[in-house]
């Protein structure tokens, strides 16, 4: 009598699966995936750096890209702030314009002699060239 181990593994309904293994997601990886996304590697970089896919980095260290951005936001943010506190004008201004809606924009008015309204004179270079003329002529 014939037993299933005599047919191949193909005709057992067994079949194994052709391409990668599956990815193993380890503290370690997941602790480099954070340290190189808050250094502002972009995902593929990341990616390619740890031999896998974009998609299986996302799959597997979707929480990891996340903090490991907001991460190097909240330490550059704290220490703009400490230098605003501390006195740095470009800092003070630049806290001040993108969190208070400050605004450093200068207008200028332009009015006419005595305040009244500009005058606006279209001169054609027609009219230009024959004005020329007539003055060259009555010298």
């Amino acid at each position: 009598m014939l037993s299933p181990n005599d047919f191949p593994y193909y005709a057992r309904g067994v079949m194994k699966k052709a391409g990668r293994p599956p990815h193993v997601k380890t503290d370690e990886k997941a602790e480099r995936v954070e340290a190189l996304c808050a250094y502002g590697m972009d995902h593929t970089m990341i990616a390619s750096m740890l031999g896998i896919s974009h998609d299986t980095l996302t799959k597997y260290y979707r929480t990891e890209l996340d903090i490991g951005k907001s991460k190097v936001v909240e330490q550059v943010a704290n220490s703009l702030k400490q230098n605003a506190l501390c006195g740095d004008v470009q800092a003070q201004k630049f806290f001040l314009s993108s969190r208070a809606g400050w605004s450093e924009k200068q207008t200028h008015e332009v009015s006419g002699k005595d305040g009244e309204a500009l005058k606006v004179e279209h001169t054609y270079a027609g009219q230009a060239v024959k004005s020329l003329l007539d003055k060259i002529e009555t010298k």
